[in-house]
């Protein structure tokens, strides 16, 4: 689930927080240039529920994280990846839709070959 998230963000022409050593708990994702992270944040909670942790302390506001803990499967991921897109959209970072979806669908296939 992380390997799919890192690509969708990557397809979204989002920059990942840790570059040299991501860990599988969770992916930190760096706010598109010019808009706070705390927007992403806000919208995809008050639009679709879904939390996304923003960043802390001098981050906060820079980069938001998505966990893939607890009971969280691949299905959840697609629905808060088309989430993502939209909010996105909606905060001003331009996105073809449906890029990340299939970005993350993508490395699902390839891990079930």
């Amino acid at each position: 689930m992380a390997a799919a998230t890192r690509e969708a963000a990557t397809a979204l022409d989002l920059t990942h927080f840790a570059v040299s050593s991501p860990a599988n708990a969770v992916t930190a994702i760096n706010a598109p240039a010019g808009i706070e992270s705390t927007k992403v944040v806000k919208e995809m909670r008050s639009c679709f529920g879904v939390i996304l942790t923003d960043g802390q302390g001098t981050m906060k506001g820079h980069m938001f994280r998505l966990a893939h803990l607890g009971y969280y499967d691949f299905l959840d991921l697609m629905a808060v990846l088309g989430a993502l897109e939209i909010a996105l959209l909606k905060v001003g970072h331009k996105v073809d839709l449906g890029s990340g979806v299939r970005a993350a669908q993508n490395v699902y296939l390839r891990r079930e070959a």
